[in-house]
């Protein structure tokens, strides 16, 4: 009776720290401090279907080439199961999150989340980069979050004095 006694309290044990040994503790998790929500500082819309998703995810490797900030990409352009996810992030916490939804409420979009925890300060400079590469690609229409509603007016972080008149 000892022993499984024993057994159990060691399975329990396990099965307990099993979890807390394989979180991923990197950047690419923002609720890695126990936190158990957190919402986007910032972010905007791509109104674009998976045709566009390679030319998307190009633009995020290069952002993380550029800045050598790490990246996590799941994209999969089968008809079966489309699937679009992508971030890439910073220490010590900035994450710039980007997901594809097809037929999400009647269009296709690819959604780009600035996440900043951990005092994490560069996400306006990075989700602006991203954010400037997208557009000159013109892989479609963008849109802005203001509140609970989405626009085409550019928010406020976004910063178009550099760019030349036309």
């Amino acid at each position: 009776m000892a022993v499984l006694v024993c057994a159990a309290g060691c399975v329990l044990v396990g099965a307990l720290t099993t979890s807390s040994l394989t979180m991923d503790r990197s950047c690419h998790n923002p609720l890695r401090n126990g936190g158990t929500s957190i919402s986007p500082t910032a972010g905007f819309t791509l109104l674009a279907g998976k045709d566009q998703w390679p030319k998307v995810e190009a633009i995020l490797e290069e952002f993380q080439r550029s800045n050598d900030w790490a990246i996590q990409s799941d994209v999969r352009l089968s008809d079966h199961f489309p699937w679009f996810q992508v971030s890439v992030c910073e220490e010590p916490g900035t994450q710039i999150f980007a997901h594809g939804l097809l037929d999400f409420g009647g269009r296709d979009e690819v959604r780009f989340d600035a996440f900043t925890f951990a005092n994490g300060a560069e996400w306006e400079e990075a989700l602006r980069s991203i954010h400037d590469a997208v557009k000159s690609q013109q892989l479609g229409e963008l849109e802005y979050k203001h509140g609970e509603e989405w626009s085409s007016d550019p928010p406020g972080w976004l910063d178009f004095s550099d760019e030349p008149s036309e």
